[in-house]
């Protein structure tokens, strides 16, 4: 919702910025952020987050067609 009121200018209500933040709040409460369990390999969670987000958003950009070009091309390289 975020990269689409971002990138696109997709109009989001105060309702849903609401949900967003009531759910973080929620999300922040569960995992207990601090530095003590902190693990560097942690962050690769934080990156596969973005890149769920890019995919949602990126049919808004690309055709059907480039997204399976593109995929194909990223299972090719990450086999090698």
């Amino acid at each position: 919702m975020i990269g689409a009121a971002i990138f696109f200018g997709e109009k989001v209500g105060v309702k849903r910025w609401l949900a967003l933040l009531v759910g973080f709040i929620g999300v922040l409460l569960i995992i207990r952020p601090g530095l003590d369990g902190f693990e560097v390999a942690s962050l690769l969670a934080v990156v596969a987050t973005f890149g769920f987000a890019g995919r949602e958003l990126a049919p808004r950009v690309l055709s059907n067609m480039q997204l399976g070009i593109y995929g194909f091309l990223c299972c090719r390289i990450t086999m090698r």
